[in-house]
């Protein structure tokens, strides 16, 4: 059952078009000064408007991206170490080719450092001890790859 509609003794129950509210606006106005008014109206709605602009999606960014910040990295290695945005955990993020290894993944565990899987990093709290553990397992794993890579393997 459709409701009633209630009028407020102060607002009028008709509704105002927009040629009625033109038509009310130019009423006392002379007739040059009513067309000057229509002319410049008419100019407004046939000038051209902006094209509305398309940002093209750019290449897309790591899962952790929106949460963290990278404050040290070693690209050459594939890692990076990351701090939240609010200070409340530190972690480590390795490339998509060159995932942690299994000593690796156990020495980051050992630390306390656990895989986020919703950002896709080795994450650690953001006490003072999480971050200076991930930073120094994140410089011995650098490291050890480098050390890998000069001797020929990796």
């Amino acid at each position: 059952m459709p409701r009633k509609k209630r009028h407020h003794p102060d607002f009028p129950a008709t509704v105002t078009t927009a040629g009625d509210a033109a038509a009310t606006a130019m009423e006392g106005l002379s007739d040059a000064q009513a067309a000057v008014m229509l002319d410049e109206h008419r100019a407004d709605a046939a000038a051209p408007q902006p094209e509305p602009t398309v940002q093209e999606p750019g290449p897309s960014s790591p899962k952790w991206a929106d949460r963290f910040k990278p404050i040290a990295s070693y690209p050459q290695e594939g890692v990076r170490v990351l701090e939240a945005k609010d200070h409340s955990a530190a972690g480590i993020a390795f490339a998509d080719d060159q995932p942690p290894s299994r000593d690796e993944k156990d020495a980051m565990q050992a630390e306390g450092v656990r895989y986020a899987e919703r950002v896709k990093a080795w994450t650690a709290p953001g006490t003072p001890e999480g971050r200076t553990a991930v930073q120094r397992l994140a410089g011995e794993i650098a490291g050890e790859r480098r050390d890998s890579k000069a001797r020929g393997g990796w």
